[in-house]
Formats: structure tokens, C-alpha cells, sequence
């Protein structure tokens, strides 16, 4: 599965879960902002099916890390997503 592939599966995901997602590579971010319930969360969408090495934080992402203030979750899948959504519900 091709990382755009995995992001796509697990934005969607949270849009059927009832979320607001938002995409924000043009804002110079690797990954996702996701919002239910007035929170907000950035997501990095990783593929499950790649190799651990592969998974790893990129570059980009460790200096995104170092830089936010707020709350970060990886998404390995679809399967996660229920997860993060339970915890925005509280």
C-alpha cells in the first residue's frame, strides 16, 4: 500500500467516525489534523505493512515534534483510528 493509499484509508476513517479532517502537506506538515468535539489532534499516518525502519519518523516529522505544542498520534491503520476517536468523545 502506498503511504498516500494508507493516509487516505485512515482520513477516511475518522471522516466516518465523524471527525473534521484536514490534510495539511501544503502547510509544510507530514500528516493530518483531525477535530471532533472542539479537540484537535495531528496524526502521522503510517503503514502498517512497511518494514519498522520504514515507519520510523521522517526528518520532517521530527521537526514538526520538536516545534508543536499539542497532542501527536500514529496511525498504523484504520484499526487505530476507533481508539483515538473514543478518547476525543470523552
Amino acid at each position: 500500500m502506498r503511504a498516500s493509499d494508507c493516509k487516505s484509508e485512515i482520513a477516511n476513517e475518522f471522516i466516518r467516525l465523524g471527525c473534521s479532517v484536514w490534510p495539511v502537506r501544503q502547510l509544510g506538515h507530514p500528516g493530518l489534523i483531525v477535530g471532533k468535539n472542539r479537540r484537535t489532534i495531528c496524526i502521522f499516518a503510517k503503514d502498517n505493512q512497511k518494514p519498522l525502519r520504514e515507519r520510523m519518523p521522517t526528518k520532517d516529522e521530527m521537526d514538526f515534534l520538536k516545534a508543536w505544542k499539542g497532542a501527536v498520534e500514529v496511525v498504523e491503520g484504520a484499526y487505530d483510528v476507533g481508539v483515538i476517536v473514543a478518547r476525543l468523545d470523552r
